[in-house]
């Protein structure tokens, strides 16, 4: 099983990932995030083995988030 977090700022495009991964039996999404700040909250906790990003945020752009992690 490959466990995902989504993070997009944009609601719309965040669950068309979703709708999209939960096509596939082998994925699970573990997390999904609105911005660059619950994501570092958040992705301690859930775990993911892979990370869907959007790179234009407001604040923490995907590319902050990702040297943080």
């Amino acid at each position: 099983m490959i466990r995902i977090a989504v993070i997009d700022d944009e609601p719309l495009a965040r669950s068309g990932v979703i709708a999209s991964l939960a096509r596939h039996e082998d994925v699970q999404v573990v997390g999904e995030y609105a911005d660059g700040e619950a994501a570092l909250a958040g992705l301690p906790q859930c775990r993911p083995d892979v990370l869907i990003l959007d790179i234009q945020m407001p604040g923490k752009t995907g590319f902050d988030l990702l040297a943080e992690v």
